[in-house]
């Protein structure tokens, strides 16, 4: 309970100095009968007395206080929260090549990767997530859906032969990916691409698939599994993945780029991500109150009448 106007409360207080004043410096305000001739009419009359009088005085009193509390407006309020999600829709494309049976990763890449993705899914129930896998060509294994019990039976069955694994599209990967978000109206839309290779099949490049994720506002994380190019006497060679293809197709899209090269950097970058792509929620309190003055209004006169009623019917007194 609130008050519209509390200042007014304040007049309360004229309550307690009232009750002094009346029942201990006025206490000639209750009529007695002190002439002896007529004593006998105390009898006649029914309830007469100081007593009938001070109930009568205290319901007046009380029908003070209540049009006091009236007029500072009691309000009772009543509060309703509204969340608002932003809502992101994400494309996780992973790479299904050969080269992912490498068991530098605990069993294997494939099955590492499989672990954190499920992990990272699991802080994300407001987003709508989706699976494609590619090797030497793609295969969408998951729609955008909300339903994440469908999506962990999907990553379950993520598998070797479910896409041709002689080879690696990453071009393919991404195009496929960007296909299932070109209609998206989500806030927020993201491509995580993992890959141990070198995109040397498919049709799309890489580099046209970039750019069409940068017209469509979609960001691309890139993680490289394994070795990336290392310095030799003889220069540069290609190790496991092209970390530099990497690098250029998350800098362009606005995303980022990082390597995974033990199961444990894997699962912090899986954190990184879903910590530099949170879902946001806004919280919006609505409240509204219902006025309780006329009621007190009410109270307050029924109050009175039944003072009036003591004072000039139950506990009438002689003047």
């Amino acid at each position: 309970m609130t008050f519209a106007n509390p200042l007014y409360l304040l007049l309360l207080l004229i309550v307690p100095i009232l009750v002094y004043y009346v029942l201990y410096y006025r206490r000639d305000y209750f009529t007695s009968l002190r002439h002896p001739g007529v004593a006998h009419m105390k009898q006649r009359l029914h309830g007469t007395g100081p007593l009938g009088q001070r109930l009568a005085l205290i319901l007046k009193i009380a029908a003070l206080g209540l049009f006091i509390i009236a007029l500072a407006r009691p309000q009772q309020g009543f509060s309703d929260e509204e969340q608002e999600f932003s809502i992101r829709d994400i494309m996780i494309a992973v790479d299904c090549s050969g080269s992912m049976e490498e068991k530098d990763f605990y069993p294997n890449r494939l099955a590492a990767a499989k672990e954190n993705i499920k992990e990272f899914i699991q802080g994300r129930e407001t987003d709508r997530i989706g699976l494609v896998l590619f090797g030497a060509d793609t295969f969408l294994q998951c729609p955008l859906t909300l339903d994440h019990t469908i999506l962990f039976e999907n990553i379950k069955s993520i598998n070797f032969g479910i896409v041709d694994k002689n080879g690696t599209a990453i071009g393919d990967g991404l195009a496929k990916s960007l296909n299932r978000l070109k209609h998206s109206k989500a806030k927020s839309k993201v491509i995580i691409l993992l890959t141990d290779g070198v995109n040397n099949s498919g049709r799309v490049s890489p580099l046209i698939a970039t750019s069409i994720a940068q017209a469509l506002g979609v960001r691309v994380y890139t993680i490289g599994i394994g070795t990336a190019q290392q310095m030799t006497f003889f220069g540069p060679q290609q190790g496991d993945f092209d970390e530099e293809l990497l690098r250029t197709i998350a800098r362009r899209t606005g995303g980022k780029y990082y390597h995974a090269e033990r199961s444990d950097r894997l699962e912090k970058i899986f954190h990184e991500i879903e910590g530099l792509e949170a879902t946001v929620i806004l919280e919006k309190k609505y409240v509204w109150y219902k006025e309780h003055f006329s009621s007190m209004v009410i109270l307050a006169l029924m109050v009175l009448g039944l003072a009036l009623l003591c004072d000039y019917v139950i506990f009438r007194k002689i003047p």
